[in-house]
Order: C-alpha cells, then structure tokens, then sequence
C-alpha cells in the first residue's frame, strides 16, 4: 500500500492530479480500517452470537463500498437447524450473497430512478475510482422493486378475493375528491419500450375556497399525518 511519503512524491511530480491521489489514498487507508474493524467484530461475534452454532470455517469475499473494495474474511456457521449463516454479514446490514454495502446500493437503487442503468455507472465513475456496473445496478433495482410489487399483488388479492379493505387513519368527512391519470415511461431490458403508468389520489377535502376572483381549490386537499 502506498505510503504518506510515496503520496508526497507523486503529488509534487504530477500536481495537476492532486485531488484524484489525496482522494484515493484517504479511501485505501479507509477500506483497510474497515477490514481490521470487521476482522475484530467477527471475533467478537465468535464469542456473543454464536453459542449453540458450529463453526464451518472461512468465507472471503470483495464487497464494493463508499470508500472502495473491501475484503471481507468473516466466519461461516451453521445453526441447530442446519441453515449456513455469516453472523458478520447480517450485523453490518449486507444482503445474502450480495457484494455490495447497504449504502452503494442505495445511491444504486435510488439513482436509477432518474437515469438509465448505464448513466448511474457513469455518474458514480465521475465520483469514485471506482464503481458497481450497469447489470448490478439493474439486479439492485429488480430486487427492490419486486419485493415492492409482490407486497401490493398481496394486498389486491386480499381486497378482491377476502374483502379486506386497508386499513384507514380513522377519518371522516362530508365529501372524497378522487382524481386519476397517466402517465408514459421508457422501459429497459424490456420487450416494450413504453409503458403507462396509473395513478389516483382521493385528497381529503372540506369543501371549497375562493383562491381569488375566478379561482377556487379544496380545503385541506393535502392531509398530513396525525
């Protein structure tokens, strides 16, 4: 790994790049950091958490995180029930068999929902040295969005099928606005390239004020929460 001296040397040799090299040399030492830190809560969790599960061994495995690549070398397990668990992975908040942290797959996900897959890989390569590709970018936002979709396929099953009607917050009043509409998106990795998207908002009202000579709106057309 280079060192403050090495860093001094080529700042003073190539000065133009002085923020790419100041910026890298902070993330190494940051990666290197987390994997000590890790390797002691690991041990720590040997001796907390692991009581009444065996030990298989050693697990490696590169995860991509804010500061960089991080090499994570952490214990296998194995419970009474005989499930495989990586004790250190589920207290540091990684998803099962995924190589990126919680916060790089937020920017990920969160990106992608204003840019296609291949601008958000670009976008974080104008920021980092370093970043996830187009693909997991696509595989994060899949996953996100299909735990989102079967929640709401649950939940129309249950009104259609069983009659369960949502719960409300409880509210009443005289009259129920209901407005609805559409709106077209391009799709990626699909066989469209369109899709319509629907929606519909029931804003809770009291009526109508005067918002100047020709004009009117609801009252209270925008509920807060109580």
């Amino acid at each position: 790994m280079q060192n403050i001296e090495q860093l001094r040397k080529k700042i003073k040799e190539e000065p133009e790049n002085w923020e790419r090299e100041v910026f890298q040399f902070a993330c190494r030492l940051a990666c290197k950091l987390a994997e000590e830190i890790f390797e002691e809560m690991d041990d720590a969790l040997k001796e907390k958490e692991a009581l009444g599960m065996k030990v298989v061994g050693f697990r490696e495995k590169w995860v991509t995180s804010l500061p960089g690549d991080i090499k994570l070398r952490r214990r296998l397990y194995r419970d009474k029930q005989g499930n495989y668990r990586f004790l250190l992975d589920e207290r540091i908040g990684l998803d099962k068999g995924s190589h990126v942290s919680p916060i790089m797959k937020k920017l990920a996900v969160e990106s992608s929902t204003d840019y296609t897959f291949r601008e958000v890989e670009g976008n974080m390569k104008a920021v980092f040295p370093w970043a996830v590709s187009h693909t997991t970018v696509y595989n994060l936002s899949s996953k996100v969005a299909d735990s989102y979709m079967q929640e709401e396929e649950k939940e129309i099953k249950a009104l259609y099928e069983d009659g369960v009607i949502p719960e409300s917050e409880g509210k009443a009043v005289p009259c129920l606005f209901i407005e609805a509409d559409g709106i077209n998106i391009s799709l990626q990795r699909e066989k469209e390239r369109k899709a319509e998207i629907k929606g519909g908002i029931a804003p809770t009202c009291r009526g109508w004020e005067e918002m100047g000579k020709s004009a009117t709106s609801l009252r209270e057309s925008r509920s807060t929460p109580e």
